[in-house]
């Protein structure tokens, strides 16, 4: 049986998340007390969006964690981090891994794996992102017709949702024309 303990971090690096809160997550990791750390400790890094990647693979030299992310951040698939980082776990070391997100997933079952891990015996604990944009306004419904003819007019329904009362303008283009 090992003394060894590896911890992944798993980053969401997805495009939801301000720069200035990553540097944040990156500030935690480094401030973390060293002599709090055993010799034969191991950190990991898994940066995730659309894709997952590895940034470093668990080892006793590893000592910071950087959010840098080189595939697309337009989504937010936590499973896919969560699978990586089930793959690259040490197996000489009892492993623990840490899910770093604003919890805004877009695709992927994070249940499915996080009940993967439960099934290794390596426990996920959460470190949530939080913090708000002022003035933000999403889209939470657009209603459209399934079909139209062509140069007919349809009428076409959007929802928006505000944090706060705002004014603003929506265009609606087809095409890249409006």
């Amino acid at each position: 049986e090992s003394k060894a303990v590896a911890v992944t971090a798993i980053i969401d690096t997805s495009e939801s998340i301000p720069l200035s809160e990553q540097k944040k997550v990156e500030d935690f990791f480094r401030n973390i007390d060293p002599e709090k750390k055993e010799r034969q400790d191991e950190l990991g890094v898994i940066t995730t969006a659309r894709d997952a990647f590895v940034g470093k693979l668990p080892s006793a030299n590893v000592l910071s964690v950087e959010a840098n992310h080189p595939g697309k951040v337009d989504a937010t698939d936590l499973a896919a981090g969560l699978r990586l980082a089930i793959a690259v776990a040490p197996k000489d070391a009892a492993n623990r891994f840490v899910l770093v997100t604003d919890g805004n997933q877009t695709t992927g079952d994070l249940i499915a794996a996080a009940n993967s891990a439960k099934a290794l015996n390596i426990p996920v604990d959460v470190l949530p992102i939080k913090f708000e944009y002022a003035g933000e306004v999403l889209v939470d419904q657009l209603l459209a017709p399934a079909a139209a003819r062509e140069g007919e007019t349809m009428n076409v329904k959007i929802v928006l949702v505000a944090s706060e009362a705002t004014r603003g303008r929506v265009n609606l283009m087809l095409n890249g024309q409006t």
